[in-house]
């Protein structure tokens, strides 16, 4: 939408390449570098929320509807969960803590940083 008006934009997808993967060591230093040198004059973050979601209610054992991911005592991802979701659980982790790393560069910078929900 921003380059319809002209305004300059790159978007990343973590499960597109690997040169977007904002996991990466390299697309993280593009990123943070961009920010600190100001040529990045705002950040929109759609945080893929799937592994947050409180929608899965299925019980425990996987005998049924999916199993919740987290609660609240294990806020980082229940112990009981499979490979599958054990792996969405890690990587929603990694990409909260990507998140708080790049609000807290761009709070420093004075750059905008917005939050929202993909999909």
């Amino acid at each position: 939408a921003l380059t319809s008006v002209d305004v300059g934009a790159e978007s990343f997808e973590v499960n597109r390449s690997a040169f977007e993967d904002v996991l990466s060591v390299s697309c993280t230093l593009r990123i943070k570098r961009g920010i600190s040198n100001k040529s990045i004059h705002g950040v929109f973050h759609a945080f893929d929320c799937g592994s947050f979601s409180r929608a899965r209610r299925g019980p425990h054992d996987y005998s049924g509807l999916p199993p919740p991911l987290r609660s609240l005592t294990s806020i980082l991802g229940l112990p009981s969960l499979n490979p599958l979701d054990s792996a969405r659980v890690k990587l929603g982790n990694d990409l909260a803590v990507w998140t708080r790393t790049i609000i807290l560069l761009c709070v420093r910078f004075k750059i905008p940083f917005i939050v929202g929900k993909s999909g």
